[in-house]
């Protein structure tokens, strides 16, 4: 056999240099066929992952950022309707309403009031009525114009950074108020293989990362895929369900 050299010959796996590996303590898994699917520190990252993230491959507390390895357990979905059912005067009937359409609390409030908590509760009030304004709305059945009242009310769940919904009064113009929360586990670094649950809209660090804040931007319970982004840089990442 002709001699080698490994330092200056060509690489041996993929494009990563020979002496990488030597100049990272992996002189033993060099040797091996698979050596880039290895994760010689246990860290969850294989060697291959954190060449590419510039971390070093014997060192549990260097790798790259663990959002790589954040996935999706669980979406779960959960609600009810918002009526806006009657209006007399100054006072307006706002209802919470289960999958049934069966009332589940009912308050009468005036503009820039706070409702939506039930009674015998130590709820806070979820809603506050921004406006209430007539409105011409079109009514195609009949082929003519109605007028009836329409309301703009806020969320005031933190999570829903003052969402408003617009709703016209009557039962039958119910709108779904919808909240989710996603079970999420962390499978590498110190604390790998833990899951947590973070609802959507809401600020998160991931366990074993003190330094990064995420918030859970968006949750699409169709996709089974979530988007988180980094607060500080603004980065977004797509989280999917583990395969």
């Amino acid at each position: 056999m002709e001699p080698f050299d490994i330092i200056s010959g060509p690489p041996i796996h993929g494009n990563i240099p020979n002496k990488w590996f030597l100049d990272n303590g992996l002189e033993n898994e060099f040797v091996y066929s698979d050596v880039l699917t290895r994760d010689p520190d246990n860290d969850g990252f294989t060697v291959e992952e954190e060449y590419a993230a510039k971390t070093h491959p014997n060192d549990p507390n260097s790798h790259p950022s663990l959002v790589n390895k954040l996935f999706v357990d669980e979406i779960k979905q959960f609600g009810f309707y918002l009526a806006f059912t009657q209006a007399d005067g100054n006072d307006f009937t706002f209802k919470g309403m289960n999958r049934a359409k069966q009332e589940i609390w009912k308050n009468i409030v005036q503009t820039n009031g706070k409702f939506g908590a039930r009674k015998n509760t130590k709820d806070e009030p979820r809603f506050e009525l921004v406006s209430v304004v007539k409105k011409e709305f079109k009514n195609p059945s009949l082929d003519m114009v109605e007028t009836d009242e329409e309301a703009v009310v806020k969320d005031l769940k933190p999570t829903k950074n003052g969402q408003t919904y617009t709703i016209r009064r009557g039962t039958k113009y119910v709108i779904p108020i919808i909240d989710k929360k996603v079970n999420l586990t962390i499978t590498a670094g110190p604390e790998r293989d833990t899951s947590f649950e973070v609802e959507e809209g809401s600020d998160f660090r991931i366990p074993g990362d003190a330094k990064q804040l995420y918030t859970l931007k968006t949750v699409d319970n169709a996709t089974q895929t979530v988007t988180i982004a980094n607060k500080a840089t603004g980065e977004q990442t797509t989280l999917s369900k583990k395969k």
